[in-house]
């Protein structure tokens, strides 16, 4: 029979000040997958030339060209669409309403989304900590995130010289031991089916390497479960999808959309999984690059999302965008600042 991995006998055998404590990653995953009120508008398309005013402190920057899909606006920003080009917004807080900016301006952002105290780059801002030490197992999928029903696949950061795997799934509400597996020469492995997950449940995979080390010990361990997704919020993700001319959209702009209602949802790991399908077909789409060093960032995979935002700033640099340039080297900064404040 297997026995518990340490982590886990530590868990069950601690004084409840500490089983607190681990129980509270529900409440941090509650309160992640509940911010999406607090996402930018984004510019999710744009043809011919459309150009951009910010805010600032002291009024609005000079106009600049749009040069990427996905570029994140507030209400105060304006844009301008000239003769016969087009662009289209999605407004963050309304209902993930479409706003098809008409030719002229400049215009305000307000003018299609509405007022709304919300921040440019709000989700890297509330940026995670962890997955960034080699020396652990931790989890890379489901990390931080809303699960549809189906088969469920967990993989984690491989240890270099480990060949084996201890694969546990807990659930958080009770710390109740559900499923055991060992895994060999891979970081990944599917749930069985035998072993359903409940709607509106939150669950943790914990990994433990054969050298000891354990996925727990990521300093991102706290924030990384994940929940099974009720039916209704399926439906509701299903039927905002259904909305949206993902077909009549440049194929870019469909999937960068189409990840961000998942994200927008809380469907995080289906967003993530989006967004990577895409990059091996636009290997080189800046847009893509910098939705996913956030994406990676805002579940606290800060060694993915350090990668991400460098890919973005060496292509950004290439093509003598400024603007995406400050976006992606910011975000690098801040995923490598969280992986030097936690790793020892």
């Amino acid at each position: 029979m297997s026995t518990l991995p340490y982590t886990l006998f530590l868990l069950a055998n601690a004084p409840p000040p500490v089983r607190r404590l681990f129980g509270q990653s529900l409440l941090a995953l509650t309160l992640l997958l509940g911010s999406s009120s607090m996402a930018a508008h984004k510019v999710v398309d744009f043809q011919g030339k459309v150009v951009l005013q910010r805010k600032r402190p002291q009024g609005w920057s000079a106009p600049f060209p749009l040069r990427r899909r996905g570029v994140s606006v507030v209400s105060d920003d304006r844009i301008e669409v000239k003769t016969g080009s087009e662009a289209l917004v999605r407004c963050a807080s309304r209902g993930n309403k479409l706003w098809s900016v008409e030719p002229g301006g400049p215009y305000p952002v307000s003018r299609g989304c509405g007022v709304d105290a919300i921040l440019r780059l709000a989700r890297r801002e509330a940026g995670l900590p962890g997955g960034g030490d080699p020396r652990l197992p931790y989890v890379i999928q489901p990390r931080a995130t809303l699960v549809r029903e189906g088969p469920v696949s967990v993989s984690w950061h491989p240890v270099a010289g480990v060949a084996g795997y201890q694969v546990w799934l807990v659930r958080q509400r009770d710390q109740r031991l559900l499923w055991g597996a060992r895994v060999t020469n891979i970081a990944a492995t599917t749930l069985p089916q035998t072993v359903p997950l409940v709607a509106g449940e939150a669950y943790l995979f914990v990994v433990e390497a054969d050298d000891g080390s354990s996925s727990q010990l990521d300093p991102g361990a706290p924030h990384q479960g994940f929940r099974r997704a009720t039916m209704e919020e399926e439906r509701r993700l299903e039927r905002n999808l259904a909305e949206l001319p993902l077909g009549k959209l440049d194929p870019e702009a469909t999937q960068l959309l189409r990840a961000d209602i998942q994200r927008s949802h809380g469907f995080i790991g289906a967003a993530i999984n989006t967004l990577e399908e895409t990059m091996r077909e636009r290997p080189n789409s800046l847009g893509i690059l910098l939705d996913l060093g956030e994406l990676y960032s805002l579940v606290g995979l800060n060694k993915l999302a350090s990668e991400r935002f460098n890919q973005a700033a060496a292509l950004a640099a290439a093509e003598r965008d400024t603007e995406s340039l400050t976006e992606a080297q910011s975000g690098a900064s801040q995923a490598l600042e969280r992986l030097r404040s936690t790793t020892p």
